[in-house]
């Protein structure tokens, strides 16, 4: 599977291109299967999507969330990707062995290195110790509430 990054749109393998200014019609109706995900009081905000990775046997996961109230005009807000050989294990920080598999990956497989940002957003390799799984995650700017809490996310990110 070939990932293709340029400016601030990420390309899926000529299949599927997530940008900031991707909406949720252009996603679903783009020729691929999406299931519903995450509900917030009754309203789908979540859809996720399984890629086939033919070349590494392997599936790569993909959620996209819409700001809110979701219609078929929402802005894609964040996205997170996961293929399924490094996405699992245990790391005690945020820092560790999963969270460094999953930049090698993206690196190996979009020559990018992580992280990366700018005023369009950030995306890098993240840990949920809840259920011992690492992404990569894409917050786009357009889903902060407002400048201040973006402002604050950058700062706490260091970018």
């Amino acid at each position: 599977m070939k990932l293709e990054f340029n400016l601030n749109s990420f390309n899926l393998d000529g299949k599927l291109i997530l940008s900031p200014s991707s909406n949720k019609i252009e996603l679903m109706d783009g020729g691929v299967l999406w299931e519903e995900w995450i509900k917030n009081d009754s309203e789908v905000v979540s859809y996720r999507t399984i890629f086939k990775d033919e070349k590494d046997k392997a599936n790569l996961y993909l959620i996209v969330t819409f700001k809110s109230p979701v219609n078929d005009n929402s802005l894609l807000s964040s996205w997170y990707l996961s293929p399924e050989k490094v996405m699992n294990g245990e790391q005690r920080k945020p820092e560790g062995k999963v969270t460094k598999a999953l930049r090698k990956w993206f690196f190996d497989k979009a020559k990018i290195d992580l992280p990366i940002s700018g005023d369009w957003g950030h995306i890098d390799a993240v840990y949920d110790h809840w259920n011992a799984v690492g992404v990569i995650a894409c917050n786009y700017r357009s889903a902060f509430k407002d400048e201040s809490n973006w402002k604050k996310y950058r700062k706490r990110n260091k970018f």
